[in-house]
């Protein structure tokens, strides 16, 4: 992704969100402060987040909304609309998610990270992300017309106790799930893949449902897909490089994480963007 597209990610989105809000008749001002649009005709304000899939080391994708500290202090406006574009800027999917829904989870950490499984076929489907976002996926633009400012915050309260509920519901459902599956003899490597995720998070869980945490000898895997060594994957990033292949396009054949792909092409002293595209275009 070049720069120039970088900065405008966030523009893309916004202007998704104010041209369907002015189908329905709301009009929108952009302000880019601790919230993004400001709806003039009923004092309501929204925060715009836009984000495109990024690969995970399980090679499924996520979207990524981030939330700094002020934006989680209670109050600091109504409503975060996240919008996941599709890589042809397309709109996938739109969560319009309770300011008071970040505001409940904030914490000494400087940034909130929201990450929503992209949905492309099947995936794991006990306590995963795109679950238990399901009732942010449901709601439309609509919820601005509301004109009542107690009815407006009713909805938005009703809205952040069905996603605190849910996500209750669906941890609930992986501790079940997670220890009828060392119950039956499950392996540490075997609940990583079943349940994606890594060997640290898998040792946590265990202390946390009060299992032990000893899980035997485990060699970790520099990348959970690929089947070569680091040196393998350097070279087969070079040779799809000169072919011309962005590192979106790499890390997807390859089956390797964004985070370790950028790492081996600074090691490469690879650019961001590929030289080499053009003349795989031709």
């Amino acid at each position: 992704m070049s720069r120039y597209k970088k900065e405008l990610v966030g523009k893309i989105g916004e202007w998704h969100v104010q041209a369907e809000l002015a189908k329905i008749g709301i009009d929108s001002v952009s302000i880019d402060k601790t919230f993004d649009l400001y709806l003039w005709q009923r004092n309501h304000r929204i925060e715009l987040k836009t984000s495109y899939p990024r690969i995970r080391t399980s090679n499924k994708e996520v979207f990524a909304f981030n939330f700094s500290e002020d934006q989680r202090v209670m109050d600091a406006f109504d409503y975060a609309v996240c919008v996941g574009l599709n890589h042809d800027d397309t709109v996938n999917t739109v969560y319009i998610i309770p300011q008071t829904f970040l505001a409940l989870h904030n914490n000494t950490a400087k940034n909130l990270q929201i990450k929503i499984y992209v949905k492309r076929g099947n995936f794991y489907n006990v306590c995963n992300s795109f679950d238990k976002f399901k009732p942010a996926r449901e709601v439309g633009l609509d919820i601005f017309l509301e004109n009542n400012k107690a009815s407006f915050t009713r909805k938005k309260n009703h809205l952040t106790k069905k996603l605190l509920q849910n996500e209750k519901t669906l941890q609930k459902s992986f501790k079940k799930k997670f220890l009828e599956y060392f119950k039956n003899g499950g392996r540490v490597e075997g609940a990583m893949k079943e349940f994606d995720l890594g060997f640290t998070t898998v040792a946590r869980y265990r202390k946390q449902f009060g299992m032990k945490v000893a899980l035997g000898k485990y060699v970790r895997k520099p990348f959970r897909n690929y089947k070569g060594s680091v040196n393998d994957a350097k070279k087969d990033i070079k040779k799809l490089w000169e072919k011309g292949h962005t590192r979106t396009e790499i890390m997807r054949i390859l089956k390797i994480a964004d985070k370790k792909v950028s790492s081996m092409c600074r090691e490469l002293n690879l650019p961001h963007t590929n030289p080499n595209r053009n003349r795989k275009k031709k």
